[in-house]
């Protein structure tokens, strides 16, 4: 997954690794994916449990 990110000097991209699970889990359920996106960008999102409704 890839999330627009910036700084005053420049725009970029950050990645975030995703197993297959996570993927077709995210694919899934838009809601699901928009809430994980979210705390990727709050730099909460170490990782992503597919089995916990919370997210990460």
């Amino acid at each position: 997954m890839a999330i627009p990110a910036s700084n005053q000097l420049i725009d970029y991209m950050e990645y975030y690794k995703l197993s297959d699970d996570e993927y077709h889990a995210l694919r899934d359920d838009p809601d699901q994916a928009s809430d994980f996106a979210d705390s990727c960008r709050r730099r909460e999102a170490g990782y992503y449990d597919a089995d916990d409704d919370e997210g990460a």
